[in-house]
């Protein structure tokens, strides 16, 4: 086990704008970096939060995460991902960068053939991918998301592990919450388990992922 102290941080956290005591929780950039140890009431931002520091300033104004989608809505899952993608205050033509983005995202979690179809005709898994896909489709380059209260079958959240490992080398930085640290064995760059104390430990995971 490693303190974690990275070479490489998010963009936002430079030494020449941070502290010289700075102990912020430091995480490389363009990875899928997973977690384990959560409290169960506890979200990933406020968990970040209490260990050993706060997140760069530029980096909480700059996060994505899930939503929960109600289950009368009735937008088309695509006219979510394109308002998630671009503002509620999107126009009838979103731009060729938008659907090509949305179009990634629907594929990389196998959701194409449900593009078209009402939000409120999903089933509670295919809700919970939807979820998924609304934070991979924001333009933010740290994306908080959180495997816990998934009803995922072991299959399927290793597929979702696996598309956000290649999603994470292209140009995004994926935090992942997660029940069991054995859950992302061979999936996640990196694994690290928080503990009531702020000494947060990491496990290099297998690099496979990369």
């Amino acid at each position: 086990m490693l303190d974690l102290d990275y070479d490489t941080t998010l963009p936002s956290c430079q030494q020449h704008t941070c502290r010289a005591d700075c102990r912020a929780l430091r995480l490389r950039a363009n990875r899928l970096t997973t977690f384990s140890g959560l409290a169960a009431a506890s979200s990933l931002h406020d968990a970040l939060l209490q260990q050993g520091g706060t997140l760069c300033q530029a980096a909480r104004a700059t996060f994505a995460q899930q939503q929960a989608i109600p289950s009368t809505d009735k937008r088309s899952l695509q006219h979510y991902l394109l308002q998630q993608r671009s503002g509620r205050r999107w126009f009838f033509r979103p731009q060729a960068i938008d659907h090509e983005a949305v179009a990634l995202t629907l594929d990389g979690l196998s959701l194409t053939a449900l593009a078209h179809t009402p939000l409120a005709r999903l089933d509670a898994t295919q809700r919970q991918l939807a979820s998924l896909a609304g934070a991979l489709v924001q333009t933010a380059p740290l994306v908080l998301l959180d495997l816990r209260h998934a009803d995922l079958d072991s299959t399927l959240r290793r597929r979702i592990l696996r598309h956000l490992a290649q999603r994470a080398i292209y140009g995004r930085t994926i935090l992942c919450a997660l029940v069991e640290a054995g859950d992302s064995e061979g999936l996640s760059h990196w694994h690290i388990t928080l503990q009531a104390q702020p000494q947060p430990t990491t496990t290099i995971m297998s690099q496979q992922a990369a």
